[in-house]
């Protein structure tokens, strides 16, 4: 068993890094993907922003996908995309630890106010490892951050824009 937990700013590779990953795995694996607007799990397709694809469970809360679907059961390997979202991401994570499982994790590790968003960095003290991705800002240094083109003050718009910046230009 193992925890693996993989973050970072808005486009900074983190579902390319799970692709990548992915593909290295020589053991029954399964990828959940957050999708806002499933009820219940169902059998889709995760897209990064290079338009690479691959299959996966899209959910709203992970414990959903473990009452329906015997594909966890049997999977040695369980990747979660944009962990950020899901409600029920640490007990979850927890019981998988406590049957074996490897786990990585992949997600946001702050909102666009630079606030920790969801409960993924409570795994932190739980981790084997941790990676924190950087994406590239419009000066041309390395961005550590999200920021967001509105005013709106909720922790997360699904349709708003963001983009990556660095420290000096967040301020």
């Amino acid at each position: 068993m193992a925890l693996h937990i993989t973050v970072g700013c808005m486009f900074s590779s983190k579902t390319s890094t799970l692709m990548n990953k992915y593909h290295t795995l020589e053991v029954r694996t399964i990828i959940i993907d957050f999708d806002i607007t499933q009820k219940e799990f169902v059998n889709g397709i995760m897209t990064n922003h290079t338009n690479l694809k691959l299959p996966c469970i899209k959910c709203t809360k992970l414990y959903d996908i473990q009452k329906y679907d015997k594909t966890l059961l049997e999977a040695s390997v369980i990747m979660i995309n944009e962990a950020q979202f899901f409600p029920d991401l640490v007990p979850f994570v927890k019981e998988q630890l406590s049957k074996d499982k490897i786990i990585y994790v992949y997600g946001l590790d702050g909102d666009y106010k630079q606030e920790k968003i969801g409960t993924i960095l409570d795994l932190v003290p739980l981790c084997d490892t941790i990676q924190k991705l950087k994406a590239n800002c419009s000066c041309g240094n390395y961005a550590i951050f999200s920021h967001r083109e509105s005013s709106e003050t909720e922790q997360y718009l699904p349709n708003a824009k963001y983009v990556p910046v660095c420290r000096k230009c967040n301020l």
